[in-house]
C-alpha cells in the first residue's frame, strides 16, 4: 500500500506531523531531550532516479561520480538537494524534521534528527 495514494492523506498528517508535535510537546513539558529517526524519502524522487549506479549480482552500487552534491558511493547524504516533488509520506516526513529542528532551537531541547 502507498500510503496517501491508495489511503486517506490525512492518515500521513494526522501519524507523521500531529505525532510529531505530540512527541515535540511531551519533550517540552517534560524537559527532556528528542531523538527522531527519519526517512531517505525526506529527498526527492526525480534527483534520486538520475543517480549513477551500477547493478551487481546482488544490489545496486552508487557509483563514484554523481550528478548531484551529497551523493557518493557511501550513499545520500544531509547535503542532498531537496528541491523537488518526493511523495505525500516524505512530504510530511520532511514537514516533520524542519519542525523538529525549530522547537528544539526555539524551547533549548537537547536533540538529534
Amino acid at each position: 500500500m502507498l500510503a496517501g495514494y491508495t489511503s486517506a492523506p490525512s492518515y500521513l498528517v494526522d501519524t507523521n506531523l500531529t505525532g510529531t508535535l505530540n512527541c515535540l510537546e511531551a519533550a517540552r513539558r517534560q524537559q527532556a531531550g528528542f531523538v527522531f529517526l527519519s526517512t531517505g524519502r525526506v529527498y526527492p524522487i526525480g534527483p534520486l532516479g538520475r543517480l549513477a549506479y551500477r547493478e551487481t549480482e546482488t544490489r545496486f552500487e552508487l557509483e563514484a561520480k554523481q550528478p548531484f552534491p551529497g551523493a557518493s558511493q557511501a550513499g545520500v547524504a544531509e547535503d542532498f538537494p531537496l528541491a523537488g516533488l518526493r511523495s505525500l509520506y516524505g512530504a510530511t516526513k520532511l514537514a516533520s524534521e524542519l519542525i523538529i529542528a525549530e522547537y528544539l532551537d526555539m524551547y533549548g531541547i537537547p536533540g538529534v534528527i
